[in-house]
């Protein structure tokens, strides 16, 4: 259903199909969010806004000074003073927190505790990363624009591989609602499902 919805807002805003056409949007999302301890929901909400806030530092400086330059305009330089690209990277960059992530979900016998591990000895030395404190509940934290966020990384496989069986799948794909079988015509297998504890199987998204 997301992905559906996803590619029908791509095609109607398609500037390629659209000439000459304007319209006015509005962009409501989930605020950041820090909490006592975070989980996996937290980071991708965080990650949006980070990269939300990126695009607009981009935008309302960067690209207007530039502008400001090009056409002679005897302008104070603004200084905005965060470039969130070093957060950004370690969260979705090759071999980031999300990469390694999927990684680790094609490993039968990967745990959430062998992620945690791997993602402090790759970015241990980052500095937007944080170590845990032994005496704290978090297992690392990032240091965002918003502040640091302490993140647990308690059952983050299980919902990275969000598993969907795959008779539920078919039966959608075969529905009599023509308007359903659209939405679900191009499910693919794309992750791994874990039905229990000893079998790994792939699941249809």
């Amino acid at each position: 259903m997301f992905k559906w919805i996803v590619t029908r807002i791509n095609k109607s805003l398609d500037r390629s199909k659209r000439q000459g056409s304007s319209f006015i949007g509005i962009l409501d999302i989930a605020g950041f969010e820090i909490f006592q301890l975070n989980s996996f929901e937290q980071l991708c909400i965080n990650y949006t806004n980070e990269k939300l806030q990126q695009l607009f530092n981009h935008t309302m400086f960067v690209l207007e000074q530039e502008e400001y330059r090009r056409e002679n305009i005897d302008w104070a330089f603004i200084d905005f003073g965060l470039d969130l690209q070093p957060t950004i990277d370690l969260i979705e960059k090759q071999m980031g927190i999300l990469s390694l992530l999927d990684e680790e979900c094609w490993f039968p016998k990967a745990t959430d505790r062998t992620y945690l591990e791997k993602i402090i000895n790759t970015h241990g030395q980052h500095p937007k990363f944080g170590k845990p404190n032994y005496k704290a509940p978090s297992d690392f934290s990032i240091i965002h624009y918003a502040g640091k966020v302490d993140y647990s990384t308690d059952q983050w496989l299980m919902k990275n591989m969000d598993p969907l069986n795959d008779n539920v799948v078919a039966l959608l794909q075969a529905s009599n609602d023509q308007f359903t079988r659209e939405i679900w015509k191009d499910a693919e297998i794309v992750g791994l499902a874990v039905t229990d504890q000893n079998d790994v199987t792939l699941n249809l998204k």
